[in-house]
């Protein structure tokens, strides 16, 4: 019996727990749902309120912003609808609905913050006309943005034309600066052709060496005249050789690194027997006058000089190649020492052995083995052929049988003057 009694307080007990544990939950939920419908309740008022600013001044919108103005709360109400998604989440933190609505309120305010039209006032039409102001400022930002952009393009198209103007300017100065020692190098070249110096220049102009020859090998000149008489004597013993490059400007081309002054005149010495390879490369020289002693004249001796005429004394018995590559010879004059022909050395040695003047008048266009600017040559009688490198005019000249005279080009034919 006492069993029986206890079993029943028991049940009795449990299920008062049970009621009152029910009884809590129904007022939790029920508190939660209050608080989200609140939070609904002030959302949709406030989506009302957007919508009746943004068409209170649209043209047929008045029939629903009469709906809208009964419905429509305030800005205020998204932060009360904020509030109370806030509350309910409280009370259910792992409810995703609310934390999705809450998520939506702050967006719809951060964007509400930033796109709210200017405050503004209501006519007499009751007409909204702050966001006719709003436009207005939006447009002239537009316009003064555009203003803006068009003077810095403006800007900096004076700027390049100011760094054209100034390369320009820098290049004609340039221009001038070349111009002024071009017309510094004529008056310099003038002077020495009108002015000839009979003086011979010192010793001390020259690097010298002893030559193979006998006598002294001038191996550089080292002065700063530009009219050059170079002395019969040096040391007490005579200039017989001019050797390699001692006067070169340059080899082959426009820059000087010999160090060597531009030459506009020179006068050989008469003791003078022989011309090393590139002895007067690019020298601007005009005219020459050979000794009687010179016997042979080096490869590129006198490459890409300013010669219009060459006459060879008689006793030199060799001429290298390219010794007088130019396109400004236009006469020449061969004696009869040069008539025979043997090459044992190459293009870049001279063999002691040399006889003839084959290749020696090349032309400065690649490939043109007999200057196109000879129309005048004067020949001794039985020069060998291989010399003559101008295939018409050694025909010409063994058509003549190989006599001596002076052959001139009429532009057709080689004809014997």
């Amino acid at each position: 019996m006492k069993k029986a009694t206890f079993l029943l307080i028991l049940l009795a007990a449990t299920t008062v727990v049970m009621l009152v544990s029910c009884a809590s939950t129904i007022r939790h939920n029920a508190e939660v749902a209050e608080w989200v419908q609140q939070g609904d309740f002030r959302f949709q008022r406030f989506n009302s309120f957007m919508e009746l600013q943004r068409i209170r001044d649209t043209p047929g919108s008045f029939d629903r912003v009469r709906i809208l103005e009964g419905a429509a709360g305030s800005e205020q109400d998204i932060d009360r609808a904020i509030a109370a998604y806030e509350a309910a989440l409280r009370l259910a933190p792992s409810y995703r609905e609310i934390q999705a609505s809450l998520a939506n309120a702050r967006n719809v305010k951060q964007q509400w913050i930033v796109d709210k039209p200017v405050a503004g006032k209501t006519d007499i039409d009751g007409r909204w006309t702050a966001q006719v102001a709003q436009v207005q400022t939006v447009q002239a930002q537009r316009q003064q943005e555009q203003e803006r952009q068009q003077q810095e393009q403006a800007r900096q198209q004076q700027e390049q034309a100011r760094r054209q103007q100034e390369q320009a300017r820098q290049q004609e100065l340039a221009r001038q600066q070349q111009e002024q020692e071009r017309q510094q190098q004529e008056r310099a070249r003038l002077q020495a052709l009108q002015s000839p110096s009979s003086t011979p220049n010192s010793p001390n102009d020259f690097d010298i060496a002893n030559s193979a020859l006998g006598g002294v090998k001038i191996t550089k000149y080292k002065g700063t005249r530009t009219d050059v008489v170079i002395p019969e004597t040096i040391d007490g013993l005579k200039v017989t050789e001019i050797g390699e490059s001692s006067f070169a400007l340059n080899y082959y081309s426009t820059s000087n690194p010999t160090g060597i002054v531009t030459i506009y005149r020179v006068v050989l010495p008469s003791t003078l027997i022989q011309l090393g390879r590139n002895a007067f490369c690019m020298q601007p020289l005009t005219s020459i006058s050979f000794p009687a002693s010179l016997r042979r004249i080096g490869t590129a001796a006198f490459y890409c000089n300013k010669f219009t005429s060459v006459v060879i004394p008689n006793g030199v018995t060799f001429v290298g190649q390219s010794a007088f590559e130019s396109d400004t010879i236009t006469s020449v004059v061969i004696p009869p020492s040069l008539v025979n022909y043997n090459m044992q050395g190459t293009i870049f040695y001279d063999s002691d052995s040399d006889l003839g003047f084959s290749l020696a008048f090349t032309g400065t266009e690649s490939g043109n083995i007999f200057s196109t600017s000879i129309t005048r040559i004067t020949l001794p009688a039985n020069v060998h052929t291989r010399n003559l490198n101008n295939g018409e005019l050694r025909d010409a000249y063994v058509g003549n049988g190989s006599k001596a005279g002076t052959y001139v080009w009429t532009g057709r034919l080689w004809v014997v003057e």
